[in-house]
Order: structure tokens, then sequence, then C-alpha cells
């Protein structure tokens, strides 16, 4: 798109045009958090973490007294909503769980804006998930193992197996390599 036709486009940005955006997926436990954190820290990446905002959201609606249980419709669009207002001249990373029906929605939406969307699916063996799961600190709880499979299973569909990044026997950083390789 040219600028003469961004200007027709309101959704246009000439910087954004030039951006890329790295949508990072999987079950809770797989590690998309601690690579969003690694690419803000060493790669220059803006990390919108899928878990922040839904705390976020739960929050204000406590704070305003609503009993509605947090939707994930709500979560993604807060989630892009947070992609505008804190991208400006650095690529984006978002780490979150990203369901095949929902995908068109941040596909459309980062189109539309001219920017480069990469997809990744984490793919470490159930077994490391379950031991991540048991060890990890920013929830006060392991998730129950039951919703840890449904998530697995959901994101582990053939439509899905072009985007797969087998992260089981890797490091943090070597996976974050491995992402940076795949999206040059």
């Amino acid at each position: 798109m040219t600028r003469k036709e961004g200007r027709k486009n309101p959704g246009y940005n000439s910087v954004m045009h030039s951006l890329s955006v790295l949508l990072i997926t999987r079950t809770c436990a797989s590690g998309k958090t601690t690579l969003g954190e690694l690419l803000e820290a060493k790669h220059g990446y803006k990390h919108i973490d899928g878990d922040v905002v839904w705390k976020k959201v739960k929050e204000e609606n406590k704070r305003l007294g609503s009993q509605l249980k947090v939707g994930w419709n709500e979560i993604h669009f807060d989630i892009l909503r947070d992609s505008l207002e804190n991208i400006h001249s650095s690529n984006l990373v978002i780490t979150h769980i990203i369901y095949p029906e929902v995908l068109p929605l941040y596909q459309g939406f980062f189109a539309e804006r001219g920017m480069r969307m990469h997809f990744i699916v984490l793919t470490p063996h159930l077994q490391t998930i379950y031991e991540r799961n048991n060890t990890r600190t920013c929830w006060s709880k392991p998730t129950p193992k039951q919703y840890v499979d449904e998530i697995y299973e959901k994101l582990h569909k053939d439509v899905y197996k072009e985007y797969f990044l087998d992260t089981s026997d890797q490091t943090p950083e070597q996976t974050v390599e491995g992402i940076l390789e795949r999206v040059k």
C-alpha cells in the first residue's frame, strides 16, 4: 500500500507498515510469557501478555462492580486495543492462547494496518508442560490438568501444523533464536 492509498485507509500508518507482529500461542505453562519477556528485553519487541490483559480486564470489571465473567472475545479485543496503543516504532510480540477460530481476527486486524504477522504455536512435549505448570510462579496455583489438556488438544490441530515450533529440548534463549530465524 502506498502512502496515497494509506490516506484513504484510516487504519494505515506508514511506520506500522514496516513493523512485524509475532503471535505466540499454546497452552498454559508452554513458555509464552518467558519468550515474550526475552524478545522484549533482548530484541526490542514490545510485549503484550494476554494473561496481564486478562487480569487487568478482570480487575476493572470487579472495580466497576460487574459480576460478569470475563469472556475470551473481550480479552482478544483488549489485546488488539493494547497493540494500537503500544506499538509506535518497534515490533510487537503478543503471547496468549489463540484458538483457530480467533486467528482470522488477528490476521485481518494487522493486515489492514500493513503489518507483517507471524504466528507461532509452541509444541513442547505435554509432560514438559505439566512439569512447568506445577513450578511456575506467575499464578497462585497450577492450572488444572484438564484445562491444560483441553487447550493442548484444541491447539494441536492440523490447521496449525505449519506454525508448530517444537521447543521440548530447548532453552528459552534457543527458542527465541529459532523464532527470530523463522521470521527473517
